[in-house]
């Protein structure tokens, strides 16, 4: 059996907990509900085929990793 890879969501410079996601987009939608709702603007500074960073200029970044 083929098994489905999963996303690492985490954070630095926040609250946010760490958790693991179904698919890359679930994870990127947590990201953003987050980031919504405390006034938080980040954008996509790294990308690769597996992992994603999102920073911003006060020092907060968001990963997915693919694992």
């Amino acid at each position: 059996p083929v098994q489905a890879h999963r996303y690492y969501l985490y954070s630095t410079g926040t609250t946010l907990k760490a958790k693991y996601y179904a698919t890359r987009k679930e994870a990127e939608i947590a990201m953003h509900e987050y980031c919504s709702k405390n006034s938080i603007q980040v954008e996509c500074t790294e990308q690769d085929k597996h992992e994603r960073k999102y920073t911003n200029h006060h020092g907060v970044r968001f990963y997915i990793n693919r694992v």
